[in-house]
């Protein structure tokens, strides 16, 4: 009997000398068998388990002090799985009797580097993410079109319309910065470097109540935070610009350093790459033999301060300029553009890690976005025509997050405090008649509580939460729920339920008669309750997502409803009618994906639909017509090959044309309209090809070689019309199509140092 008891006390203690040892550890996409034979060494533990139940996990912890008990109550909810003590020493692993539904519902959506969540977002690793087809590199916006749902009607890189929603409705953060300007050359290219990016967020719907401000997506991209072990050296050149990317240990384990610089060279040297692109960007303006260049640069700064504080500093520079200096030689007249689009921002974050289920994340972000616009006609040594814009936005804020890991509950709670200061001036000048539209330092902060609140119970998971804004010169509150519940059926089928409220205070101005380029150039302004009010969006969606055997399909139907949008396009349906007229927007769709993966070969077909109605008070007769985002039909559908080092795709595009209001003239010439948005463009078509190549230059050097064709087919796309003049009674009314880029071929070396 004494025997036992000596034993029993031998072992409890053994259990608290266990318990109370604490080990700094951590991982980073480590695979979870090797995981748990490290902690079997540092705790002087065993783990016995079937092979299954850990395969292909991967493990992700921050560097902290841990007890045992600590380690094993996270890698439960990382592995979904249950540790039963069958002594001291001997663990067992059993599958979770309360498990979670796995975290991603598809792991390799388009391509490896995509997964679907299942909160319905859409995480990117720009790391594993194969060259997606079409692209020698995955240019981050347009790398987004090929998702179901979102789209550019206008067919550049970065423009997206997400189901139906303007441009100016999706908020892109990078590392937290606020970006107002995101396309090179007038938006064929993306500002922002795919190789300085590790990760990419796409929400479309159920968005986290972290995140405001926006009425459509969410798109946020992050660098890299962990410091290097050893210096890393990237350089690529295209057909388009050159770039070079450094990642430097600063001080070991403690500092790194990242770095990025590209610049385009057409001012150099003008590639057929880079006229083509042109070509789609200056149709029927003045610009002709311009200089213009781009560039962007981009630093970061990782400071572990210790095992439970880290500290990022962030750094982003966005340029763009234009200078257009001609005479014509048909009619004697000069033309002066100058276009000056700049992008700035930083941001410092610091993370403290409180214990093992708690931390709290801090995060101070400013942005500078600055547009200067003058475009003049001389004739003789008068200025017959002149056009005039510029825009300036301050933007700043700071946001801290708590976050608490509790048993099958995942908790937030966040405050953001945001300070938005922006200006615009329009002014056209035409014919001795001048049209002037100011707007000067208008300024709003904006305070924002938010909490959500994860919970995950056997094959349920629901994402909840509520967002309060309060805007203190509009002096409005605004409450935002939104939610995501996530079903799985079975071990192949999920279905899923979301619903959320948004509100957005910063808008751009849609005045594209006053302009060939304001599409791209459109003036940014802050709502200020009557000709701009807050634009409002509510949304709900319901799909399911099947994955079987290298088999997935997705499907989702939505309901939007938009309110407080406003536009200044319409003008010229009434030269004497010069005002702001606010509206309502409705849209229903459906967004289809279907994928088939073998061994070397990818295929896949996504498919849109949706039924979007616009209506603006005082016109039309306060009806509903054809939005101007809608494309009622969007299919697309590619197919790749990979083998070793050698990767080789097509994508074929095909949608809808833009909805289009015609222009009609009657027995005295006069131009009228019959209705808005009254007919559509011919259908677009579009087809695009790949191929890369990776290979060793040396034990040390490795290089990519790329091939890209987009519109291989060399179709003419009409992808719009647009109207200018009719601001004033004595101005005409002029119409004009644009035309998408012919076959354009593009090419990429890069090294890897």
């Amino acid at each position: 009997m004494n025997k036992i008891f000596i034993s029993i006390l031998l072992l409890l203690m053994n259990s608290m000398l266990y318990a109370q040892k604490t080990v700094s550890i951590g991982y980073e996409n480590k695979q979870a068998k090797d995981v748990l034979l490290d902690i079997q060494k540092q705790y002087d533990v065993k783990f016995s388990y079937p092979d299954e139940l850990v395969a292909n996990k991967v493990v992700n912890l921050p560097y902290l002090k841990r007890s045992l008990d600590d380690v094993l109550f996270e890698l439960a909810v990382i592995l979904h799985v249950d540790f039963v003590h069958i002594d001291a020493k001997y663990i067992y692993l059993n599958e979770s009797s309360t498990k979670a539904i796995a975290e991603v519902v598809v792991a390799s959506y388009i391509n490896k580097g995509i997964q679907k969540e299942n909160d319905g977002s859409f995480s990117i690793n720009t790391k594993k993410l194969e060259s997606l087809t079409g692209f020698t590199e995955a240019d981050v916006l347009e790398g987004l079109q090929q998702l179901p749902g979102v789209v550019s009607a206008n067919d550049n890189a970065t423009e997206l319309n997400v189901r139906g929603g303007n441009t100016d409705q999706n908020l892109v953060l990078y590392d937290g910065i606020t970006i107002y300007h995101s396309g090179h050359l007038f938006g064929m290219v993306s500002v922002f470097n795919p190789n300085t990016i590790k990760k990419i967020q796409f929400i479309n719907n159920g968005t986290s109540a972290r995140y405001g401000g926006r009425a459509s997506s969410i798109i946020t991209m992050e660098t890299a935070t962990k410091i290097a072990k050893k210096n890393t050296i990237e350089a690529g050149l295209n057909l388009i610009s050159g770039d070079v990317f450094l990642d430097l240990p600063i001080i070991k384990n403690k500092l790194g350093l990242q770095a990025s610089f590209r610049r385009s060279y057409e001012d150099v040297v003008e590639t057929i790459t880079f006229k083509n692109s042109e070509h789609q960007a200056f149709q029927h303006t003045n610009i002709k033999d311009e200089l213009f260049h781009f560039k962007d640069y981009n630093v970061k700064l990782n400071y572990l301060l210790d095992d439970t504080n880290t500290l990022n500093f962030s750094l982003i520079h966005v340029d763009n300029d234009l200078e257009n200096d001609r005479i014509s030689q048909t009619n004697n007249e000069s033309y002066f553009d100058f276009i000056d689009m700049e992008n700035d921002g930083y941001s410092i974050n610091w993370k403290k890690q409180l214990n093992a289920r708690s931390y709290l994340e801090t995060n101070f972000h400013y942005s500078h976005y600055r547009m200067d616009y003058d475009s003049k006609v001389y004739d003789s040594s008068h200025i017959k025509d002149e056009y005039l814009k510029n825009n300036i936005i301050y933007d700043k804020g700071i946001t801290s997050i708590y976050t608490l890991k509790a048993n099958e509950h995942i908790w937030r709670f966040g405050y953001e405090n945001s300070y938005k200061k922006v200006s615009h001036f329009i002014k056209e000048f035409s014919n001795g008649i001048s049209y002037d539209l100011n707007y000067k330092n208008a300024a709003m902060a904006t305070h924002s509580i938010f909490t959500s609140n994860t919970l995950k119970h056997n094959k349920w998971t629901l994402n909840y939460g509520l967002r309060v804004n309060y805007y203190d010169v509009l002096n409005k509150v605004k409450f935002e729920p939104r939610f995501v519940l996530n079903k799985k059926i079975n071990q192949n089928l999920n279905i899923q339920f979301s619903g959320e409220l948004k509100n957005q205070v910063i808008k751009q101005l849609d005045e594209t008669i006053l302009s060939s380029l304001a599409s791209t150039t459109k003036v940014w302004l802050l709502s200020d309750g009557e000709n701009h009010p807050i634009i409002q969006a509510k949304q709900l969606a319901t799909g399911f997502s099947y994955h079987k055997n290298n088999w997935t399909f997705d499907a989702t139907i939505y309901y939007k409803n938009t309110t407080g949008i406003s536009s200044f396009t319409l003008g010229f349906l009434n030269p004497l009618d010069n005002t702001i007229h606010t509206g309502i927007q409705n849209n229903i769709g459906v967004d289809l994906f279907f994928q088939r993966r073998f061994k070397k070969f990818n295929t896949w077909i996504s498919y849109s639909y949706m039924d979007l109605k616009d209506k603006y008070f005082g016109l039309n007769n306060d009806a509903f017509f054809t939005g101007n985002t809608e494309i009622k039909h969007n299919l697309a559908m590619a197919f790749s090959y990979k083998s070793n080092n050698f990767k080789t795709g097509f994508i074929w595009k095909v949608r809808s044309g833009k909805p289009s209001t015609d222009l009609d003239y009657d027995i005295a010439g006069n131009a009228y309209f019959d209705g808005i948005n009254d007919v559509r463009l011919p259908v677009y078509q579009r087809l695009d090809f790949s191929a890369t190549y990776k290979f060793k230059t040396s034990t040390k050097t490795k290089a990519k070689l790329g091939l890209a064709i987009k519109n291989v087919l060399s179709r003419s796309n009409i992808i719009n019309t647009a109207f200018t003049g009719n601001n004033t009674v004595h101005d005409p009314i002029r119409s004009f199509t644009q035309i998408s880029a012919g076959i354009t071929p593009n090419v990429l070396l890069r090294f890897y140092f």
